[in-house]
């Protein structure tokens, strides 16, 4: 706790200008921590701000699991629902997009056409 405070002291004399900015909460805390010695206080930034605002990301994934997951579809792997909605989730590239990608990817196609288990290599 005491170098919890110490680090806080250390921050003290830029704290009044940093608060005083019209800028976003991840950016003052970057501004109030940059080039100073403050592991324990940064830690606990990190923690803070990685703590959603709100509920929308975890009930976009039940929304998704449950169109996922329906009784024509109960005989699925956890893995393989957990696989799609991973892809549903991250993926950026439209229809045309991920086409010309695949196209490029021979190892990709290869492995698609082939009936054995595969994994590829991430190279976007």
């Amino acid at each position: 706790m005491d170098e919890l405070y110490d680090e806080y002291c250390v921050t003290l004399p830029r704290q009044q200008d940093v608060v005083e900015r019209r800028a976003p909460v991840v950016e003052k805390w970057s501004t109030l921590l940059q080039g100073t010695n403050t592991p324990n206080l940064t830690a606990v930034a990190s923690f803070l701000l990685s703590i959603p605002i709100t509920n929308a990301s975890v009930e976009r994934v039940f929304s998704l699991m449950t169109a996922a997951w329906t009784d024509q579809r109960n005989r699925c792997s956890v893995e393989l629902i957990k696989s799609e909605i991973q892809v549903k989730i991250n993926f950026e590239y439209s229809c045309k997009e991920f086409y010309t990608y695949a196209l490029k990817e021979k190892a990709l196609l290869e492995a698609a056409r082939s009936s054995k288990k595969y994994k590829v290599k991430k190279s976007i």
